[in-house]
């Protein structure tokens, strides 16, 4: 993966109870097997932590602000995290991050 300064990395931490955890995790996968066929997505990729199963931590990057905008404005980030994902959340956590160096 080829990395310049322009990309932008979005890192996000979900808390989901158990009762909404299995539904989450199928609609993340959804979210992610969309988000990396768009053509600004370099890398789309949900973690689930070992100590909290309940926890998730998102990494994705994105060759620009403008793929990052255009993500964010896509029918399925729209339909599935926004409407979705997102009432389901205890809470949710995002950081978007350039890089320095």
């Amino acid at each position: 993966m080829i990395q310049s300064k322009e990309n932008i990395v979005i890192t996000a931490t979900y808390q989901v109870g158990e009762e909404n955890l299995p539904v989450v995790l199928e609609l993340l996968r959804q979210v992610q097997s969309l988000s990396v066929l768009e053509s600004g997505c370099m890398y789309y990729q949900a973690h689930q932590t070992m100590e909290n199963p309940g926890e998730i931590f998102l990494y994705e990057i994105y060759e620009n602000e403008k793929a990052l905008n255009q993500h964010r404005l896509s029918q399925h980030f729209q339909e599935i995290v926004v409407q979705q994902i997102v009432p389901l959340l205890q809470s949710r956590n995002v950081s978007i991050l350039k890089p320095i160096i």
